[in-house]
């Protein structure tokens, strides 16, 4: 059953439904719209209207606007509730499958790299393994379903945090290392977004570009090439045997 209650510049709808749900779309003195819904136990259909009525009038205070300290005070007890977060279940904990393909193909991925980076490359100053690839390797294979892990977010958001980075590093690092971190990490989160590239490992490309050790193989932009994009190929390769050969996996969900 549902009524509609008549309030100035109000509109009530009323359900019986063992609980009374009504929805208020107000429009106040000052033009700003609210809306409001509210909950009260249902005794009887005359005490329930009496009950909205009340707690209407109280609550969306139709006849006058709220003043400014209201208003701020309203705002802070708003945004310290959502630090509380919104109540929801976390995820279910990966299977021991799960694990299992994790570590198979993490252990892989990164002992390809690290192979590269200890046997082969360091000897001629060349770094093949920097601290992002690992975070790399949790969401290709902890998370290889997540919008984050997908080949168009690792590879071009390496591409364009490396670039980044070794431009800021190139114009500002011998002058003010501190703002050079600080821009090579903002810019390119914004530039991430922009670009629908969004890959997390990828801003710390950035910071290393600017703070790490530079040998002087990494003049101008190599760094973008020898370690991140060829580190990032090995890396996608190995996801893309390794996730898929599990039944309950499939990588990547899109390509571009």
């Amino acid at each position: 059953m549902k009524d509609t209650l008549a309030k100035p510049n109000a509109s009530v709808q009323v359900s019986y439904t063992g609980k009374v749900t009504y929805i208020v779309n107000s429009t106040s003195a000052n033009n700003n719209a609210r809306t409001g819904v509210y909950f009260i136990q249902k005794s009887d259909e005359h005490s329930a209207n009496k009950n909205i009525s009340e707690n209407v009038s109280q609550e969306m205070n139709f006849d006058e606007p709220a003043s400014t300290s209201c208003g701020c005070l309203k705002w802070i007890k708003c945004y310290f509730r959502k630090w509380s977060g919104k109540r929801e279940k976390r995820p279910p904990r990966a299977t021991w499958e799960d694990l299992a393909w994790s570590f198979i193909g993490s252990i892989i991925s990164m002992g390809i790299v690290a192979v590269l980076h200890y046997r082969l490359l360091r000897q001629k100053n060349f770094i093949f393994l920097i601290g992002s690839f690992g975070a790399t390797a949790v969401l290709l294979f902890a998370q290889p379903k997540a919008v984050v892990s997908q080949p168009r977010n690792m590879i071009g958001g390496q591409l364009i945090c490396a670039t980044v980075g070794c431009i800021i590093r190139i114009l500002l690092v011998e002058r003010e290392q501190s703002v050079a971190a600080v821009l090579a990490v903002s810019i390119s989160i914004v530039l991430m977004q922009f670009t629908e590239t969004l890959h997390p490992p990828a801003g710390a490309t950035a910071l290393i570009a600017v703070i790490g050790i530079h040998p002087k193989e990494w003049a101008g932009f190599v760094f973008i090439f020898i370690p991140v994009l060829s580190a990032q190929l090995v890396m996608l390769c190995t996801a893309l045997i390794i996730n898929n050969i599990s039944p309950n996996r499939s990588y990547p969900t899109f390509w571009w």
